[in-house]
């Protein structure tokens, strides 16, 4: 039996900025045998999800929304929906062939049967491309739209149509000679082609441009916000007049910082509404903004702010005196709507969905309006929102959410043989038959929004206890346990230390009525404290752990037992007025006792342990930005610095699986210096020295790691973790498994 604990959520800081690579390690880092690591598929699990970011009506029971959702294997995918006046229908969109992620950020319907949609893919090399479709009433068609010459990538977020052949798209290039600062960018669509046009003269300023509004070809607003080098906000703007860019000065309440412009609607050259947001110290909380343009200058409109803090993220006006804002309120994370009447806004009651909400595009017609954005649980997987006024009521449309991968990964494993593993993680528990993995669809309290399982522990193959923590559909976190016995999960809660709240991220079980499992709570104070709770296959019971000297919180993040009275746990523990260190304690069937590490400063944090006898323990983690492994003889524990992958920096941990002292395995992750991309990492422990051993990550993914390993006599071993993308909104997370024969 070999048991293998998670790593801590949140205590843990990943890498930023990880693209996967099949790694080639010269023959002298890797360890004296030969070894292959080979790729297994987990089960991705599947779920309605997906956002829609912009709308547009041509006419009161036509309009066309576009966005993004996460495809069955996991990348974002583009998506449009259309409107017919009584129900909301998904229409098939392509993707550049090739991308690892597309997405639509705007649309532009100047009749129903003529749209322009843009928005961004990420290409091969993990380099963001605009992208531009096209409707004809029928079909969506990608249109080849250039890049910016020299750029390191390119994005489309707003467009603007007075005909089918006459678009403008607004957006920012990352200009590789300005240290990748966004600068402002535009490109025109003639009914043939699109072309770049000249851009406004921001001064070098960091300059984005989110959106823009044309009366003519010739006559466009485009806005957003220019961020200075000491990176304040200013409001950006600027006008179109079919051959050249002129700014137009926008402009800020009074003391306010940290402006931007997200939203415009003109309805002639003159009479223009931007929407936005700003903050206000000295709270600095972020509050909504409305600005008119007349043709000379911006005057601001006062605006509700509801809770204090909201922002507008889109506008749509069909004359001057009418117009209709959108956004979200940040304290209660709900919709936001706003009217202008000529002379004042108001806040309007729009339906709010349950869990976290957010209004992004609003078009108006006629005296109707529909608006889009998502709406979902506080943490996990967005669901497609649409709503519609008539009159002066807001009502809620069934907009249909596609098919596709829900966020996931596997954060712990444990086998009992080479041909039996059960893996948990988030959103997914999943098992392992010496051939494939299967779902075993993991147990979720009453009221859960989200689960994420974080350890687990088998002392059979039907005798398995799991650990974590789950998010309250309205809000706070719960912690969670359960048990599997071969065919069904059953919830086991755990204590919560003076109901206060806390988290399990480790478990062990030496047998199936002989668990403990351990992590950390809040208590009454603030303060952090480790946590330890033994499970005795009918209920729980807390150990209360030892606080090393001079420290002012600890948490435990892997633990390892050899027998019911003899288990040792890792994690950190904080310095007062100082930094981490790593912190290692004993059960011995009565107490805990902490045991003195080698490490005296820095950061240093242990994230998983194994034990194969009470004297013969290794643990690894991190120190500063470099890999952390530890042994324990009975007496003493040891630095074993384990060796870095040449030309790697951020090195890390996360877990490890001994099958004697002088043969444990540990895996992790780390990023290359010389591409940023990233890569798996195993290594093994021979009693003397730990050695690299050669792993494969998928291709074609940005971030990509192994939280937890568990391995058999013989070499056999099974590891588990995460992929997915860098690039925020361009993919889901999904599982990742690698096993070594």
């Amino acid at each position: 039996m070999t048991s293998q604990t998670g790593r801590r959520v949140g205590a843990i800081v990943r890498a930023g900025g990880l693209t996967s690579a099949v790694v080639l390690l010269t023959a002298a880092a890797v360890g004296p045998a030969t070894v292959t690591w080979t790729l297994s598929k987990p089960q991705i699990p599947q779920a309605r999800n997906g956002s829609l970011a912009a709308e547009s009506c041509p006419g009161t029971n036509a309009c066309i929304a576009v966005g993004s959702g996460y495809s069955p294997s996991g990348p974002a995918r583009t998506l449009a929906e259309a409107w017919n006046g009584t129900t909301w229908a998904i229409q098939a969109t392509p993707n550049p062939p090739g991308s690892k992620g597309s997405n639509l950020d705007a649309v532009a319907c100047p009749a129903a049967t003529a749209c322009a949609a843009v928005g961004t893919y990420v290409d091969s090399s993990g380099t963001q491309r605009p992208l531009a479709e096209a409707w004809n009433g029928s079909t969506w068609t990608i249109r080849a739209t250039p890049d910016q010459p020299g750029s390191h990538g390119t994005v489309l977020d707003g467009v603007s149509c007075t005909a089918a052949s006459a678009c403008i798209a607004v957006g920012y290039y990352e200009d590789v000679s300005s240290q990748d600062y966004p600068q402002a960018f535009a490109e025109s669509w003639n009914g043939q082609a699109w072309h770049i046009l000249p851009a406004p003269d921001t001064a070098g300023v960091q300059s984005p441009l989110y959106a823009v509004s044309c009366t003519s070809p010739t006559t466009c607003i485009a806005v957003g916000a220019a961020t200075s080098g000491t990176g304040v906000n200013t409001p950006l703007a600027a006008a179109w007049n079919g051959t050249a860019w002129t700014i137009l000065p926008a402009i800020g309440p009074s003391g306010s910082s940290q402006i931007a412009l997200n939203g415009v609607s003109c309805t002639a050259a003159d009479a223009c509404t931007a929407v936005g947001s700003y903050t206000q110290p000295p709270t600095f909380a972020r509050h909504t903004l409305a600005e008119a343009w007349n043709g000379s200058s911006w005057k601001i409109q006062p605006t509700p702010n509801p809770d204090g803090y909201a922002s507008l993220a889109a506008v749509s006006c069909i004359s001057a005196s009418a117009c209709t804002a959108v956004g979200s309120k940040a304290l209660t994370a709900a919709v936001l709507a706003e009217a202008w009447n000529g002379s004042t806004w108001t806040a309007q009651q729009a339906p709010v969905p349950a869990g976290t909400s957010a209004l992004t595009a609003v078009s108006c017609a006629a005296g109707a309006c529909g608006a889009v954005g998502y709406a979902g649980p506080p943490a996990g997987t967005r669901h497609v929102l649409a709503e519609a006024r008539t009159g002066g009521t807001w009502a809620l449309q069934a907009a249909p959410s596609p098919l596709g991968a829900l966020p996931a990964s596997l954060g712990g494993v444990s086998c009992t043989s080479a041909s039996s593993c059960v893996a948990v993680g988030t959103s997914t528990a999943q098992g392992w038959n010496g051939t494939r993995w299967r779902d075993l669809s993991a147990a979720g309290p009453p009221g859960a929004a989200s689960i994420n399982l974080t350890g687990v522990s088998c002392a059979a193959a039907s005798a398995c206890l799991a650990v974590g923590f789950y998010l309250k559909s309205g809000g706070g976190l719960g912690m969670l346990a359960e048990t599997w016995n071969g065919t069904t999960w059953t919830l086991r809660p755990p204590i919560r230390p003076g109901g206060m709240v806390g988290d399990l991220t480790g478990v062990s079980c030496a047998t199936a009525r002989a668990c403990m499992a351990v992590g950390s709570y809040v208590n009454s104070s603030g303060a952090r404290l480790a946590l330890a709770e033994s499970w005795n296959g009918t209920a729980w019971t807390i150990r209360p752990t030892a606080q090393p000297a001079n420290s002012d919180g600890s948490e435990l993040n892997g633990v390892s037992c050899t027998a019911a009275g003899s288990c040792t746990a890792v994690g950190d523990y904080h310095v007062v007025r100082s930094s981490d260190l790593e912190l290692a304690e004993a059960w011995n069937g009565t107490a805990w006792s902490v045991e003195p590490t080698p490490g005296t400063n820095g950061t240093r944090i242990l994230n998983s342990v194994s034990c194969t006898a009470p004297a013969a323990c290794a643990a690894v983690g991190y120190q500063g930005g470099g890999p952390l492994a530890e042994t324990w003889n009975g007496t003493t524990w040891t630095a074993r610095t384990p060796p870095s992958p040449k030309n790697s920096a951020d090195v890390f941990l996360f877990g490890v699986s001994c099958v004697a002292a002088s043969d444990c395995t540990a895996v992790g992750e780390y990023s290359l210096t010389n591409t940023g991309f990233g890569a798996t990492l195993a290594e093994a422990w021979d009693g003397t020295a730990w050695h690299l051993q050669q792993t494969v990550g998928p291709s074609n993914t940005e971030i990509v790691g192994l939280t937890g390993v568990s391995c058999m006599p013989g070499g056999a071993c099974t590891a588990v973790g995460s992929y997915g993308p860098s690039q925020p909104g361009f993919g889901a997370f999904v599982p990742l498994a690698e096993q070594r024969n």
